[in-house]
């Protein structure tokens, strides 16, 4: 099943394969449906790889995803993410307005230029390695509110190795 969005701030056409197997097709407003449909057309073997990829996996239980999981586990997500940014912010000091622990399904954790630092319940269940890198990647936003070389090398100040994190963590998604 394909689903398509329109994303203001998106720049590029996107693909995601859910482990639901539904196909997430996001797209900037100015980009036509159409237009996005042929795109995921000529990434169709990329699509079918990732699908292929999903049957092998162990299937996961629906509810893992739902309400009364999130519900479950917010609070320990949130003492998880509160520890590692207090550890992490001790090196950046920055100031932010609130910490929001939400069911995200398509982003690990996001900054809001008002200074509010989301991150996805699921974090919880990932690696320190990986929780890291988004605690830090987020961090960074209070400064550089984008994905400039700037950035880049405030998050390289204490995670040097987040290249090869971030592209283990994109394949996680």
């Amino acid at each position: 099943m394909y689903i398509f969005k329109n994303y203001k701030r998106s720049k590029h056409i996107r693909i995601t394969v859910r482990p639901d197997r539904t196909v997430l097709i996001t797209k900037p407003p100015f980009v036509s449906k159409e237009r996005a449909e042929l795109f995921a057309l000529s990434k169709g073997e990329w699509i079918q790889e990732q699908l292929r990829a999903y049957e092998k996996e162990q299937v996961l239980d629906v509810g893992m995803y739902s309400r009364e999981h999130y519900l479950l586990h917010r609070d320990k997500a949130r003492m998880l993410i509160e520890s590692k940014i207090e550890r992490w912010n001790k090196i950046y000091d920055y100031s932010f307005k609130s910490i929001r622990i939400k069911n995200m399904t398509t982003r690990w954790g996001s900054c809001s230029t008002k200074g509010n630092l989301n991150f996805n319940y699921k974090l919880l269940f990932l690696s320190d390695e990986f929780v890291d890198y988004v605690v830090v990647h987020e961090l960074c936003h209070l400064k550089e509110f984008n994905h400039s070389q700037n950035f880049w090398k405030l998050v390289e100040e204490t995670i040097p190795q987040y290249k090869k994190i971030k592209k283990e963590l994109h394949k996680i998604k």
